[in-house]
């Protein structure tokens, strides 16, 4: 079975075992409107959990050995995020864009991610920076910026 494969299976089982229910992005609207699409927002969710799960077994990336380090992480259109930040959209905001990053790319991804993350490290990867971009943007009350755009602009 192929990595991208075995991580979807990772991802599937680590959602459906999550000891917690998934909260809906659209509780999100009001906080991040002009940022993400509504239509975006219906499609995601947060879990909010004390230990967030990675695939070391599959992904040993050295960035991602200690999680203890990282606020959220996020898988598709889901994301895990620890109860510290549930209330600081702009964790949401980053995640989101992670997740907006991955609809584009599909499968490719993990791969770029990973890619990215072994030549750049975690600061200075591309697709880590323009997330960071985006929540540096919000955080000063910048204004809003069309995620979808600026992601997608990012990629192709």
């Amino acid at each position: 079975m192929k990595i991208e494969q075995r991580l979807q299976s990772w991802i599937t089982s680590a959602i459906d075992e999550s000891p917690v229910k998934p909260n809906s992005c659209m509780t999100l609207k009001m906080l991040l409107g002009g940022y993400i699409s509504t239509d975006f927002l219906a499609k995601c969710v947060y879990f909010v959990v004390d230990e967030l799960p990675f695939p070391h077994e599959l992904l040993p990336v050295k960035d991602y050995q200690d999680m203890q380090s990282h606020r959220a992480v996020a898988f598709g259109r889901h994301y895990f995020i620890r109860p510290q930040y549930v209330n600081v959209p702009e964790v949401h905001l980053h995640q989101l864009v992670h997740c907006l990053q991955w609809e584009i790319m599909g499968q490719w991804y993990i791969s770029e991610f990973v890619k990215q993350l072994q030549m750049f490290g975690y600061k200075n990867a591309p697709m880590e920076q323009t997330a960071q971009f985006i929540e540096d943007n919000y955080s000063s009350k910048g204004a809003p910026i069309d995620v979808m755009q600026l992601v997608y602009r990012s990629i192709v």
